[in-house]
């Protein structure tokens, strides 16, 4: 399918390179601004990183292997050239896998096998873990239940009707649904029975950002105990440890704490790094 719809002005980063190649060559230009202006109309791409003379050129005035292509079909004049570039749209010119036009739709160079679309995610994210664990017992009344998975969820698509906790009477308990990245959080309205066992479950309307479903619905069940959950929670390492000296510039800065944490209350205001002038960073 080919980008249609609107006309477009010759660039002047064109323009410049087409002057540059032709003080190159004694006078010869060896890109076509008329091929290029039919490129840019074609695929809807003026103004873009295809917009340029390295599309079909390599840094001098020779032609890469996507502006060989369109030249070997016919690439001269206007008329000429978008038959040519038309001709060769099922073609992979540079051998990197995708054929030229994917890589046109994509934005990529068609004539640069280094250049090429990302790979498709076609991967259903999966839940890592849970808080409480399935079949814990003994668990606060006033426990949050959560969920942390395999990667970042499509927010619009975690609520009340995909994350919900039942008693054992399948009666669904009323509560507030937080996501932050690839945590999911339920809050009870109120405290739970005592000593009851609940199920939380996940359905698969819920989806990763490049819409996924989870494959099945994922389940877990655990039994309340007769307390709350009244201990704050502790640090228990850090990286870097504290006072460490010759730590890499690219060190990443954690802590790992004795019990989950609500990841809507860590933010750049409750966790930071400050220099030696006490400046964050």
């Amino acid at each position: 399918m080919r980008n249609k719809g609107r006309a477009v002005a010759i660039s002047l980063s064109m323009t410049v390179c087409v002057v540059a190649v032709m003080l190159a060559v004694g006078g010869t230009a060896h890109s076509n601004t008329d091929i290029l202006d039919s490129f840019n109309t074609e695929y809807t791409t003026a103004g873009t990183a295809l917009d340029n003379c390295t599309t079909c050129h390599t840094s001098g005035s020779s032609f890469n292997l996507y502006g060989l292509a369109i030249d070997t079909a016919g690439g001269r004049g206007t008329d000429a050239g978008l038959a040519a570039i038309q001709a060769v749209e099922g073609d992979d010119s540079d051998g990197d896998t995708f054929t030229n036009i994917v890589e046109i739709n994509a934005l990529t160079f068609p004539g640069d096998d280094t250049s090429f679309p990302a790979a498709e995610d076609n991967t259903a994210p999966t839940v890592d873990s849970t808080v409480p664990a399935d079949n814990a017992v003994n668990v606060a009344i006033n426990v949050w239940v959560m969920a942390t998975f395999s990667e970042a969820l499509d927010n619009a698509t975690v609520d009340n009707n995909s994350f919900l906790l039942t008693d054992a009477l399948d009666n669904v308990v009323a509560g507030t649904v937080d996501v932050t990245d690839n945590t999911v959080t339920f809050k009870p309205d109120v405290f739970l029975d005592n000593t009851s066992t609940y199920t939380a479950t996940l359905t698969t309307a819920i989806t990763d950002l490049a819409g996924n479903q989870l494959e099945s619905d994922y389940t877990w069940s655990f039994t309340t105990g007769t307390g709350t959950d009244t201990t704050s929670p502790t640090v228990l390492s850090t990286v870097p440890a504290d006072g460490a000296t010759g730590v890499a510039v690219t060190t990443v800065v954690s802590a790992t704490f004795d019990e989950a944490i609500d990841p809507v209350t860590v933010d750049n205001t409750s966790f930071f790094v400050t220099d030696g002038m006490d400046n964050v960073v």
